[in-house]
């Protein structure tokens, strides 16, 4: 993969995994990158930082295969590998996230 892809990839992915944190987060009353807040409600929000390790694996032969792998969960396909080579890179990035409040918390359906 080259860094062109990589970097477009990367950043669409961390964008649609906040995408669906922030739809589920809006059901809990919770705010995930909020669009906008003042410092009087800077107390309500905490900032969640990420460190991810993502793991490029490359390889070649008759029935290679390849794709990205983040923290042990992979995607892309398998298969025999002649040979292969692998990048390690790191990705790191904050969000901050509204927690909800005590109030709002008991309004939330609690989970099977």
């Amino acid at each position: 993969m080259d860094l062109e892809s990589f970097v477009r990839e990367s950043i669409l992915q961390v964008i649609r995994g906040m995408i669906a944190a922030q739809r589920e987060a809006q059901a809990m009353h919770a705010e995930v990158m909020p669009p906008a807040f003042n410092e009087n409600d800077r107390h309500r929000y905490k900032d969640i930082r990420f460190d991810v390790a993502v793991t490029i694996a490359q390889s070649g032969g008759s029935e290679g295969g390849g794709g990205i792998k983040v923290a042990g969960i992979s995607a892309g396909a398998t298969g025999h590998r002649v040979h292969s080579h692998e990048t390690v890179s790191r990705l790191k990035f904050t969000m901050p996230v509204g927690f909800p409040t005590p109030r709002a918390n008991a309004m939330v359906p609690s989970r099977p």
